[in-house]
């Protein structure tokens, strides 16, 4: 009987193992995603995976699911366009542009050549100007009610490198670059770099006119010391003297030690409190800006000029 049922169990183990090679393929031996040959799909897609070398809790560190891969394909395509580079526009004419003068007396020619009785205007250092063209070594420019030509090599767009820069509490020396600059720019008119001396009141009430294109009406009478002002340029042509402050105007008073002094004025506030900037407080050739309320102004008895 035992020989009986053990020839049946081989023969049973002999047709199962050859109707499970018949009828189930190996792929299910091992699990996969790759699908059926009848069936169409996305290459990306496959991905084979040996379950029999992963441990239990493992990962592939490939392994994407099949909703993470989906919504990948369906996240929102951003169209990237190219970046443009920047353009130079040193030498674009499009619009006026805004330059100094780096050189002493620089000539402006009535047109791009150098030729006889050709220069129309000797320009200062320091001098703004707009250009409106350029043409090789040559720039169009207009200078106050003046249109012409300069050498480019005279002139820079870089206005802060040619103008001199103030800080509060700093020394003006006859030697400091600043001093240099603003005495180069109204032409030394004051003679203050002649005779080796700190930077004075006037001289900075000189430039900060000639920054807005104002230039201080001549007078006979020397020297233009502060304190005289008033007295100085009172009935003078394009000159408006009043004690009210206004933005632009130049106030001047003369101190109990009977000093005289003159500062620009950079704003006036609506309670009339006004705001200064200066050279010469609190002593010779120094820097400064304060604010003043109506009130302190007041009690120093100013005058306030004008000049157009």
């Amino acid at each position: 009987m035992d020989t009986f049922w053990a020839a049946a169990t081989s023969l049973y183990q002999f047709w199962y193992r050859f109707f499970s090679r018949l009828l189930l393929p190996e792929t299910l031996t091992k699990a996969s995603l790759i699908a059926p040959a009848n069936k169409s799909v996305n290459p990306s897609l496959q991905s084979s995976i040996d379950i029999e070398q992963l441990e239990e809790g493992d990962t592939p560190a490939e392994f994407k699911t099949i909703k993470s891969v989906v919504e990948n394909r369906l996240a929102p395509i951003v169209e990237r366009k190219p970046i443009p580079l920047s353009t130079n526009l040193s030498h674009s004419t499009s619009e006026p542009r805004e330059a100094v003068v780096t050189l002493l007396n620089t000539p402006m020619f009535q047109s791009s050549t150098k030729e006889f009785d050709g220069v129309i205007k000797s320009l200062p250092y320091g001098a703004t100007l707009e250009i409106l063209d350029e043409k090789r070594a040559w720039a169009q420019v207009k200078y106050q009610k003046l249109t012409g030509w300069v050498t480019r090599d005279a002139i820079t767009t870089r206005v802060a490198q040619a103008r001199p820069y103030f800080v509060i509490k700093e020394y003006c020396g006859p030697d400091s670059e600043n001093t240099k600059r603003l005495r180069a720019m109204i032409a030394d008119v004051f003679s203050g770099g002649e005779a080796g001396l700190p930077l004075h009141s006037e001289e900075y009430i000189y430039y900060k006119l000639f920054s807005r294109g104002i230039v201080l009406p001549d007078v006979e009478d020397r020297p233009r010391v502060a304190g005289s002002w008033q007295k100085l340029f009172k009935g003078v042509s394009g000159t408006h003297i009043s004690v009210r402050p206004k933005t632009g105007s130049i106030m001047e008073y003369v101190t109990e030690e009977d000093e005289g002094h003159v500062a620009y004025v950079e704003a006036v506030f609506p309670d009339e409190s006004i705001s200064l900037s200066e050279v010469g407080i609190p002593t010779n050739g120094y820097y400064n800006e304060r604010m003043l309320s109506k009130e302190v102004w007041q009690e120093l008895k100013p005058v306030f000029l004008q000049f157009s």
